[in-house]
């Protein structure tokens, strides 16, 4: 070849890689575990920041960003997931949820939807199928969780259970610390095929589909606000630390926004179908304006047959029993 054709080849080749390496647009690629997070910063038009992780066929996966810093109508994180020959995989304005056909390096890049704003960002990865580093928890126990905007304290977190098909659960989240208007606990649960069963404000109820593993994941409902949280779940059908009561009996407790004094408590009796039980809660300490006792009962299938507030219900805590059992 003609040595001014290999000149021109080569100047060519330098343009090209001053233009798309530059280090404003090209960084090197960070590894992140499965279910841990990174920190990302766009601070200059058209970057692409670039991630990877290593996960196997088969896995069912969610990738989230969240916004740190940055115009809040106009900063917006694009995901791009490339599969290990390079092929794209997917796409998604701060979420992509995908279930992987082939094993090896996985690669995210991560960009503002138009190129133009900066800002920082969150960045996290899981596996809902086989969750990694989540917290696991037995039925009738209560974790207590942050959430937050950095990589010690990311905008999600994660946990896990073991259920079986047809058990009637309940999970419950309290706000323990934050913005009493904008941080609200959003849950979200899958089973243990990866498919998202349910999603929903503070609560979820759920009759599940399968024998496993489930995953619980737990965020800010805009992933902007950070706070304190406390989480339980209860099988409905088969209550676990459930406090036996007889009929006439008494019992004494706390509500508190820990894991030894948590939110919620659960009680349970034997009733017979066409029993008429009434169900009643006095208040014994606590503020008489805000401190308000509710009561949900449920029946042996898991159905909730009455719900009220104990000193003035609606509806009134009075029920006939419909199945023999525990309740």
């Amino acid at each position: 070849m003609n040595p001014k054709c290999n000149l021109a080849l080569m100047s060519l080749y330098l343009i090209l890689c001053a233009i798309f390496c530059s280090p404003l647009n090209c960084h090197a690629a960070t590894s992140i575990p499965c279910g841990g997070a990174a920190a990302g910063s766009i601070t200059a038009a058209a970057q692409v920041d670039t991630y990877t992780f290593t996960a196997a066929a088969g896995d069912v996966i969610t990738i989230r960003a969240a916004r740190v810093t940055g115009d809040t109508n106009y900063f917006n994180i694009v995901l791009e997931l490339d599969a290990p020959d390079g092929s794209l995989v997917g796409t998604g304005t701060w979420q992509i949820d995908k279930t992987l056909t082939a094993s090896g390096t996985y690669t995210v890049k991560a960009r503002d939807d138009n190129n133009t704003h900066t800002g920082t960002y969150i960045l996290t990865w899981q596996k809902v199928n086989n969750p990694c580093n989540a917290t696991a928890l037995n039925a009738g126990e209560v974790a207590v969780g942050d959430l937050g905007q950095t990589v010690d304290n990311p905008p999600w977190r994660y946990y896990s259970f073991t259920g079986a098909a047809g058990d009637v659960v309940t999970l419950r989240a309290a706000r323990t610390a934050g913005d009493t208007n904008y941080f609200n606990v959003y849950l979200e649960l899958f089973a243990p095929n990866g498919t998202r069963i349910g999603n929903a404000l503070w609560q979820i109820d759920q009759t599940l589909p399968q024998n496993g593993t489930y995953t619980i994941l737990v965020r800010d409902d805009n992933t902007t606000q950070a706070g304190s949280f406390a989480l339980d779940w209860q099988r409905l059908t088969n209550p676990v630390n459930a406090t036996p009561l007889n009929c006439g009996e008494m019992a004494a407790g706390n509500l508190g926004q820990t894991m030894e004094n948590p939110p919620y408590r659960y009680y349970s009796f034997t009733g017979a179908v066409g029993d008429l039980v009434t169900l009643r809660a006095a208040r014994t300490a606590g503020d008489t304006i805000y401190f308000n006792v509710y009561l949900e009962l449920f029946a042996p299938n898991g159905t909730r047959i009455g719900n009220g507030l104990a000193d003035r219900p609606d509806p009134a805590p009075e029920r006939h029993l419909y199945n023999s059992g525990p309740g």
